[in-house]
């Protein structure tokens, strides 16, 4: 079956809060949604959305590469669609934004098996101020989060452990604990405040050190647990992780690194070696984030999934399913929403 008609448009987005991080602060966010129709006249959308400071790509380079491609080719071979995306392998988000094109098609054709799950789902807290922080894991528990992910690599480390500290002096095993510092850490600093942390029953730690080989030489010792993020931009270094650490837990952000079709692959090598695959979110409009949860899905784990960004672009984009929830039910009619946007 074939997709044609190929458009796209370009929107901004301001975030109702900013979000911090020991990279930076995230304020807004520019995506690129394409529509292509299928024979019997349905429109499919996708979206391409790369996160500035966490992609390897940029909205300027996915917008020329779109202009570049489609002026030569403006069909999509739902049988043998390697003919275009092959050429966006350098540009993750935009090879994303058409994997979900093909997924859609493959979808309206029944050639793929949907889930119906229980998605548990991790409350979220940025690099605020400890204060801040602690009163926001509040909110999260009386919303009835049961896991929360907790930013951390502040420019002392003692304030993170103190907030830590406080987290657990208050909620006990209530709540577990995810750490992530998106790879802020030396190796010789996180060797000391490994052992620190190891007194707490967290979790896991994301990213502790940006190198993917200190991330793995740190795991064989670490009293906490590991996740990859970062350090994973392809199914190449989740397979070395997977085969060749003690790291049982890989983060994966689909819309923005690996893609949509590599991450099946990685969850299935993933259950191999009983390694748990989180799907994470980057900041996306619904038609994104529903991708997102259909990855999540996928996998056999209970373990909570990061799908509690802010979800942008909601005046144009609607999504009937409340991602500011510790528990979504997925289902097959929730897969397969319909825009009617004007291109």
């Amino acid at each position: 079956m074939i997709l044609s008609d190929i458009k796209y448009k370009r929107y901004k987005f301001n975030f109702n809060r900013h979000f911090s991080s020991s990279k930076q602060s995230i304020k807004q966010k520019e995506i690129i949604i394409i529509s292509a129709k299928d024979p019997s006249g349905k429109i499919h959308y996708s979206e391409v959305g790369p996160l500035e400071g966490f992609s390897n790509d940029n909205i300027e380079a996915c917008n020329y590469m779109l202009d570049t491609i489609l002026s030569k080719v403006n069909f999509i071979d739902g049988n043998n669609y390697n003919n275009i995306i092959s050429e966006f392998i350098e540009f993750p988000a935009l090879y994303f934004g058409f994997e979900q094109l093909i997924l859609s098609l493959k979808l309206k054709n029944g050639k793929i098996n949907l889930p119906s799950k229980k998605i548990n789902i991790n409350g979220l807290v940025g690099l605020e101020e400890s204060r801040t922080a602690l009163g926001k894991v509040d909110d999260l528990a009386k919303k009835k989060f049961s896991t929360v992910k907790l930013k951390v690599g502040r420019n002392s480390f003692d304030e993170d452990f103190l907030l830590i500290e406080s987290i657990y002096s208050k909620f006990g095993d209530r709540i577990k604990l995810r750490l992530d510092n998106n790879g802020k850490w030396n190796y010789n600093d996180a060797e000391l405040y490994l052992k620190e942390l190891g007194k707490f029953n967290i979790e896991y730690i994301e990213q502790p050190v940006a190198d993917l080989d200190e991330l793995i030489e740190l795991s064989k010792f670490s009293k906490v647990p590991f996740a990859a993020d970062e350090s994973i931009d392809n199914y190449e270094q989740a397979e070395k992780v997977i085969r060749n650490s003690n790291i049982n837990f890989l983060v994966l952000k689909p819309s923005i690194r690996i893609g949509l079709f590599d991450t099946y692959r990685i969850i299935e090598l993933a259950e191999q070696f009983e390694t748990n695959v989180i799907i994470t979110s980057a900041f996306e409009t619904a038609i994104g984030r529903l991708t997102l949860l259909y990855l999540s899905a996928l996998n056999n784990h209970n373990y909570a999934h990061g799908l509690n960004t802010e979800l942008i672009g909601e005046n144009y984009f609607k999504s009937a399913i409340n991602y500011d929830s510790p528990v979504i039910i997925f289902n097959k009619k929730d897969l397969i929403p319909y825009f009617d946007l004007e291109f």
